[in-house]
């Protein structure tokens, strides 16, 4: 028996919707069951490990508790994330490792 085409592609990307949707619920229920108890221990070990880089951004690491030598200038610097990508960039355009970057303060232009 020969397929149609469209039946293999509507199949196809039907069977990964659905393997997609088994994951998601998968991945729910198991949140469910562990709680946050994961996220407390990667939390705490984040800002150990991120203390040194966070002192020298003001207010970067407000929200994760990080202590900052000045206060914090909005939410714009309170992600750790965008810290990282900015710097990332830097080192990227500069050719050199992230760890040779050191941002002193982020500010909002306009």
């Amino acid at each position: 028996m020969e397929y149609a085409n469209w039946f293999v592609v509507v199949m196809g990307v039907g069977i990964v919707f659905f393997g997609l949707i088994v994951l998601i619920i998968a991945v729910t229920i198991m949140g469910k069951i562990l709680g946050n108890k994961g996220a407390a221990k990667g939390l705490a070990g984040a800002g150990a490990a991120g203390a040194g880089a966070a002192s020298t951004i003001p207010g970067a690491g407000a929200r994760h508790g990080i202590p900052s030598a000045a206060g914090g200038i909005g939410d714009l610097v309170n992600d750790m994330g965008l810290v990282a990508a900015i710097s990332a960039a830097i080192a990227d355009d500069m050719g050199t490792d992230v760890s040779a970057v050191r941002i002193h303060s982020i500010r909002k232009v306009a």
